[in-house]
C-alpha cells in the first residue's frame, strides 16, 4: 500500500489553493462609508433611526463589493475633527465628510417625515471624483415601523444595485402602508339607528360599501335596516333598503366630518296593512379612526322621520 504519509501537506496545500476564495473576500478592495440616515419630522426614535440606517449597511455588504466601514470608527473620526453631521447636508459637506474619513465610495440618507408621508432620498458618492454615481427617492404614505423597513431596504437594494426592484414587488411594498386611512376597499358593518319622532324606537341593521381612493373619503354603499315604524296609521315592522353616496373630510388625522344623503324602499306591516314606497334619508355627524376600523356617529332625517344614527365596521 502506497505510503503518503510524506505527501499530505503537498496534497492539502494543493486543494487550498484550487478552491476559490469567497467573491467578497477577494474583491473588497475599496472602502464604502454609510453615515445615519439625518430625520426631520416626528415619529421616529433615534434607535429607530439606527437601526434603518443598519438596514443600509446590510444591503451594502449584500450587494457591494466594498469594505464597509465600522460606524463606530466612522463617528469617533468625525467627533475628532469636530464634525456634527447634522450641521451641514449640502452635497459639498458631504463629499468632505468622506474625505476625511478616506474613503471611496460615501452614502447618505435622509428622511422627512411631513403630513403623514416620509420622503426618502439615498444618495451613493465617488468621493475622489466629488460625483453623485446613484441616487434613489422613495415615499412612503402612513407606514409603520415596518412598512419604512421594506421601503428602505428596497430602495438600498436599487442604490447598490442599480437594478429596480421588481415591478411586482414594488407595488406591494408601497401599497401595503397605502392600506392606511386614505387608501380605499371594500368595508361592512354594522348599524344602531334611534328614531326620535314617529317611531320611537331602536332600528338595527348593516351594510356594505366601497371606499375610493381620493382626497375625499367618497364612499358608495347599500345598507339595510329594520324596526319599528309607526306611518299613515299603520304600526308595525320596517324594512329600508337603501343606496347611498357618502363624502367626508378629515380634519386631523383619523378624525373628521361626513354627509350621506342616499334614497330607499321601505315596506311597513302592520294592523293588517302595509304600506310601501320610495324615501330619501340624509345623515351627517362624525367619523372617527377609520382603519382598519371605523367608527361613525350623527343625526339623520328619514321619511318626515328624524333620529341618531352609530354605526362601526371594518375594512376587507
Amino acid at each position: 500500500m502506497p505510503d503518503w504519509t510524506g505527501k499530505k501537506v503537498p496534497i492539502l496545500l494543493f486543494i487550498f489553493l484550487i478552491i476559490p476564495a469567497p467573491l467578497s473576500a477577494q474583491e473588497r478592495t475599496e472602502d464604502l462609508a454609510v453615515l445615519d440616515i439625518s430625520f426631520t419630522g416626528e415619529k421616529l426614535t433615534k434607535p429607530e433611526i439606527e437601526f434603518l440606517s443598519d438596514d443600509i449597511r446590510e444591503k451594502a455588504v449584500k450587494l457591494t463589493r466594498y469594505r464597509i466601514m465600522n460606524k463606530e470608527n466612522i463617528f469617533a473620526i468625525l467627533r475628532d475633527k469636530g464634525i456634527e453631521l447634522g450641521k451641514c447636508q449640502e452635497a459639498e459637506c458631504e463629499v468632505e465628510y468622506g474625505r476625511m474619513l478616506q474613503a471611496d465610495k460615501l452614502v447618505t440618507s435622509s428622511i422627512l417625515f411631513s403630513g403623514g408621508i416620509y420622503y426618502i432620498k439615498l444618495k451613493l458618492y465617488d468621493v475622489p471624483t466629488a460625483s453623485i454615481e446613484n441616487s434613489v427617492s422613495r415615499e412612503c404614505k402612513l407606514c409603520d415601523f415596518s412598512g419604512l423597513r421594506e421601503v428602505i431596504r428596497g430602495a438600498s437594494e436599487e442604490l447598490f444595485s442599480g437594478v429596480k426592484p421588481v415591478e411586482r414587488i414594488a407595488r406591494k411594498i408601497e401599497e401595503k402602508p397605502e392600506k392606511g386611512r386614505k387608501a380605499g376597499g371594500i368595508y361592512v358593518y354594522p348599524s344602531l339607528n334611534y328614531y326620535v319622532s314617529d317611531i320611537g324606537g331602536l332600528n338595527y341593521g348593516g351594510g356594505v360599501g366601497y371606499r375610493f381612493k381620493l382626497p375625499l373619503l367618497l364612499t358608495l354603499g347599500s345598507q339595510w335596516t329594520t324596526g319599528r315604524l309607526s306611518k299613515d296609521g299603520i304600526e308595525g315592522t320596517a324594512n329600508f333598503i337603501e343606496l347611498y353616496t357618502m363624502v367626508g373630510i378629515n380634519f386631523i388625522r383619523d378624525f373628521g366630518a361626513y354627509i350621506k344623503p342616499s334614497v330607499n324602499f321601505h315596506f311597513i306591516e302592520g294592523n293588517g296593512r302595509d304600506a310601501s314606497g320610495p324615501g330619501v334619508r340624509v345623515e351627517g355627524g362624525l367619523h372617527f379612526f377609520q382603519r382598519p376600523i371605523f367608527i361613525s356617529t350623527g343625526a339623520f332625517y328619514d321619511v318626515t322621520t328624524t333620529g341618531i344614527a352609530f354605526s362601526f365596521g371594518g375594512y376587507f
